[in-house]
């Protein structure tokens, strides 16, 4: 899994979501190694640098590794055994604006700009089927 604060807590995330792991309970979204309260499959996990996670599948069990790397390894969907879900995600992108501006008129046409299926075919496009619009 990654080694990097943010992307090893999501990592630890996903292998609790499928039931893998346990962490501690409170354990935040940096959660790390030391969170684990239970690995009952006695689960190894080596901690490598998020760029190498993909390209290392061949000499692993099983790794989590994020999209935009999974992509630049060359790992498809197809090679894909599970997937962080979208509800309640706190890894997903989001556009914010200042506090009192939400309703301005710009906001609305910012965000249908980058909503919409044209946008959404693109990315899928490009991330070739690897990532999940959340909107």
């Amino acid at each position: 899994m990654p080694n990097d604060p943010s992307n090893e807590g999501r990592a630890l995330r996903v292998l609790q979501n499928e039931g893998v792991i346990k962490l501690k309970d409170g354990t935040g979204i940096l959660a790390t190694t030391a969170d684990i309260a239970e690995n009952a499959k006695k689960v190894v996990i080596k901690e490598l640098d998020a760029g190498i996670v993909g390209r290392s599948v061949e000499d692993l069990d099983a790794a989590v590794v994020n999209t935009d790397w999974a992509l630049k390894s060359g790992l498809t969907p197809e090679n894909r055994i599970a997937q962080e879900p979208i509800a309640d995600n706190p890894y997903r992108n989001f556009i914010a604006v200042k506090v009192g501006n939400e309703n301005e008129a710009w906001v609305k046409t910012l965000v249908a700009s980058y909503q919409n299926e044209a946008v959404k075919a693109e990315f899928d496009k490009v991330y070739k089927g690897t990532g999940l619009s959340a909107y």
